[in-house]
């Protein structure tokens, strides 16, 4: 188990686990190699509502048999994100990055690697990833570009997910955009925006709108999904 407190500049290979977290304190991982094994951080969300989660931060993850990261739970904790940014996972390919969380489980948490890194102690890859609940009013950016979602993206009722025009999103699996809130999606004719598969291959599912009068998708191409619009 990990307490409270930080865990920087180690070094963790061959180890069958590199970190391991399973109670409601917090750690704060930072500036690591971790190198072989079969998970290199292992974090059980504790029943506890509202945990201080982990911060895992500048790290080197690279050579595990199983996941990179797994982030589960008994209970349902699906509203909780972990901070997983700005990490090398010795690849710049997200389908190769292996990470256990709620694209794999509707009750564990959400995992946010964006940032990844291009390279050990490398800069950061353009674009966001997103997977999850939508709780607060929220903009993707076309500066952003490219937006992938590695998990179902849910907007909360009440909450406004707007899309700029000119954004590139892209679905990693069978995973929807579901809209209890509302989707402001909204294109140009000269600056459309793109729903589509993250690579050949991928079907995704829809955009959801069925609970959703307010939303607004326009000017947009969306393609490779199994209902497009639902």
């Amino acid at each position: 188990n990990s307490a409270a407190g930080l865990i920087t500049a180690n070094s963790l290979s061959f180890n069958t686990t590199g970190i391991s977290m399973d109670n409601s304190a917090t750690a704060f991982i930072s500036g690591n190699t971790l190198n072989y094994g079969t998970t290199a951080i292992v974090y059980k969300h504790p029943a506890t509502a509202s945990p201080i989660l982990p911060v895992i931060n500048n790290n080197s993850i690279l050579n595990f048999t199983s996941f990179q990261l797994s982030a589960t739970s008994l209970s349902n904790a699906s509203r909780s994100r972990i901070d997983a940014k700005n990490n090398w996972w010795g690849t710049t390919n997200i389908s190769q990055i292996s990470i256990q969380d709620y694209s794999d489980n509707n009750i564990y948490p959400s995992v946010d690697f964006s940032g990844f890194l291009s390279a050990a102690n490398g800069t950061p890859v353009p674009g966001e990833v997103h997977s999850g609940f939508v709780s607060a009013n929220t903009t993707w950016r076309k500066l952003n570009n490219p937006h992938t979602l590695v998990g179902h993206v849910t907007i909360d009722p009440g909450v406004t997910l707007t899309v700029e025009a000119g954004v590139s999103a892209y679905f990693e699996g069978l995973y929807y955009l579901k809209a209890l809130g509302t989707l402001l999606a909204q294109g140009t004719g000269t600056d459309r925006i793109i729903f589509n598969q993250a690579r050949t291959g991928v079907t995704w599912d829809k955009i959801d709108l069925t609970n959703s009068n307010a939303s607004r998708v326009t000017y947009s191409d969306i393609e490779y999904a199994k209902s497009g619009i639902y």
